[in-house]
């Protein structure tokens, strides 16, 4: 289970109530953990450019060769 409460974090407090939560199912009480992103994380900069052979590679081992043209997918992906 993973939910957000799309508020901002505050590492401040001392008790988490800000953030991005996950468990796994249990009989007794759900032990809630969180994550949040890094400062400061720059995607830009993690990810390479993708070649058109390796996308359309990609598109096709995944059966989803039919989502490349729509200009949705073209406005969502790195360049």
């Amino acid at each position: 289970m993973v939910f957000s409460n799309n508020m901002k974090y505050s590492d401040n407090d001392t008790q988490m109530l800000e953030s991005a939560f996950y468990c796994t199912t249990n009989y007794r009480k759900p032990i809630f953990n969180y994550f949040r992103e890094k400062e400061g994380f720059d995607l830009e900069k993690l990810l390479n450019p993708v070649s058109d052979e390796t996308e359309n590679f990609v598109l096709k081992d995944t059966n989803l060769i039919s989502i490349k043209n729509p200009d949705e997918f073209a406005s969502t992906k790195l360049l």
